[in-house]
C-alpha cells in the first residue's frame, strides 16, 4: 500500500471521527445546554392541583401571630373516620379533633389524596388507585377509590353503573370494610402488608376559638 492510499484512508477516518464528535456535541448541547448533569433532559413531572397530604414527621407549624397552630395533625385513619362518621359529605366541611385536641375542619378534597397519592401510607407504597381504579372490570375487588362516586358505590360491583358492598358501613367507621383495610396490615393482600395504622398527617385547619364575653 503506497503512502498516498494510506493518507486517503487516514484522512477519511479522521474526518469521520471529527464528524461523530461534532454530531454528538450538537445533541449534548441541545439536550443539556451548558450543564454537565443534563438537567434540561429531565422530563417535567405533571402534578394535579389536588391538595397533597404529607406524613407529619415534624412538629406542626406554629402561628407566629399568636393563637392556635396553623395546621392540624391527625392520624390518617382517624381523619378518614371523621369524614365517614360525619356522613361522608362530598362538598360540605366535616369536623374532627387532632392529636392535640384542637377542633378542626376539612373537606373530602383533603381525604381523597389519601387514596390517590403514592408513597404516603408507608415508604415506597403505591397509591390505592393503582389497584382500585375506575375500570371496575379489572379493578381489584371491583372497587374505585379514585373518586367520591366510586368510593360511595362500594366494592364487588357488577359494572360501572352498579352499586356494590358499602365499604363505609352506612357511616359507622369502626364497622366498615374501609376501616378494616386501613387500620390493619394484611400480609396476604398486595399493598396492605406495611400499612401504618397510626400514620400522622397534616390536614384541615383549626376552627377559630370563641372569645369569652366580658
Amino acid at each position: 500500500m503506497n503512502d498516498d492510499v494510506k493518507k486517503v484512508i487516514y484522512g477519511t477516518v479522521i474526518v469521520f471521527a471529527g464528524l461523530l464528535v461534532w454530531w454528538f456535541g450538537i445533541i449534548f448541547a441541545n439536550s443539556c445546554g451548558g450543564s454537565l448533569n443534563c438537567s434540561r433532559g429531565t422530563l417535567t413531572v405533571e402534578r394535579t392541583p389536588i391538595p397533597t397530604l404529607l406524613p407529619a414527621n415534624l412538629p406542626a407549624i406554629e402561628n407566629t401571630t399568636g393563637g392556635v397552630s396553623t395546621q392540624c395533625r391527625v392520624s390518617a385513619a382517624d381523619f378518614v373516620g371523621a369524614w365517614v362518621n360525619a356522613g361522608s359529605p362530598e362538598t360540605d366541611a366535616f369536623q374532627f379533633a387532632d392529636i392535640n385536641g384542637q377542633n378542626c375542619e376539612a373537606t373530602f378534597e383533603e381525604v381523597r389524596p389519601l387514596f390517590i397519592e403514592s408513597n404516603l401510607w408507608y415508604s415506597g407504597s403505591m397509591s390505592c388507585v393503582a389497584c382500585h381504579s375506575a375500570n371496575v372490570a379489572t379493578s381489584s375487588a371491583q372497587l374505585d377509590l379514585g373518586t367520591y362516586a366510586g368510593i360511595k358505590s362500594g366494592s364487588r360491583r357488577a359494572d360501572a353503573e352498579s352499586a356494590g358492598t358499602d365499604i363505609l358501613a352506612a357511616g359507622k367507621w369502626g364497622s366498615s370494610l374501609l376501616y378494616e383495610f386501613i387500620s390493619t396490615s394484611k400480609a396476604d393482600v398486595p399493598g396492605h402488608t406495611d400499612i401504618q395504622a397510626n400514620l400522622l398527617i397534616f390536614a384541615g385547619k383549626p376552627l377559630p376559638t370563641a372569645t369569652p364575653t366580658p
